[in-house]
């Protein structure tokens, strides 16, 4: 059994960039909801975000917002009975999701950033 408080003897330093991973699952992004709700929150409490933070916020619900409405379009054009039959569409493709930048990151990356081996987090199932 790992013991968790465990920490690497060794230190490494790491950058954000660096461990960053080019590919991450969909449901990593954040949402438009979810932007607007970023946004607003710090503007209640009279906090400034970093111009480039709100542009990436900004740029992503542009993004995210031309593809509902495309999504809709697309929706209506069909027959009554073709959508009863549809199943729910998957709202972004991989290649859609890379015009994203806003996202959670993902244990993998929080892992190599503090320095820990790769899949320290997982839990072994097996003991």
């Amino acid at each position: 059994m790992q013991n968790t408080l465990e920490h690497p003897s060794a230190e490494e330093e790491s950058t954000l960039s660096e461990v960053l991973e080019i590919c991450a699952p969909l449901e990593s992004f954040l949402n438009q909801e979810q932007l607007e709700s970023l946004i607003n929150r710090a503007k209640e409490r009279g906090q400034m975000l970093p111009e480039p933070l709100i542009q990436a916020y900004q740029k992503q619900i542009s993004i995210l917002s031309n593809m509902q409405v495309l999504e809709e379009k697309q929706q209506q054009d069909l027959k009554p009975r073709d959508t009863e039959t549809m199943e729910k569409p998957i709202p972004l493709t991989q290649e859609e999701a890379q015009m994203l930048y806003v996202r959670r990151m993902l244990p993998s990356e929080y892992e190599r950033l503090q320095g820990f081996p790769e899949n320290w987090t997982l839990i072994d199932s097996e003991q």
